[in-house]
């Protein structure tokens, strides 16, 4: 089911039990736009690594417990050229993106709302 031009919702469902994000709610479809808007900047396919997760595959991949990514509003994209990466970073925060997680192979992007605008390294 493609929820915009360039994603769809099995790319949000969590590895382990298939489980995606309701698509119709407003928090998923506002996080999925954000993303749709930063992919039309960047003119380059992006790679979802991590999306979605339940509560076992969030603690078996060491994610924290109130993490982004069990609300379906989070996102790790692998990003491995260094331009790519300045670029993608550049174009989330003019497209709105306030919590920006930046690693050596992935730059983590979520749009919850009840946590403080943050950019961190990995």
């Amino acid at each position: 089911m493609y929820l915009t031009r360039n994603f769809n919702l099995e790319e949000f469902a969590c590895p382990c039990c298939l489980k995606a994000p309701d698509p119709e709610s407003f928090e998923f479809k506002y996080f999925v736009g954000k993303l749709q808007d930063i992919r039309d900047l960047c003119k380059f396919p992006l790679h979802i690594n991590s999306a979605f997760r339940c509560k076992s595959h969030n603690k078996a991949v060491g994610g924290v417990k109130n993490s982004s990514h069990l609300l379906g509003i989070a996102v790790d994209i692998s990003i491995t050229n260094d331009f790519a990466r300045l670029m993608f970073i550049r174009y989330s925060i003019e497209c709105g993106i306030r919590r920006i997680g930046i690693g050596k192979t992935y730059i983590h992007l979520d749009t919850d709302f009840n946590k403080n605008d943050s950019i961190w390294l990995y």
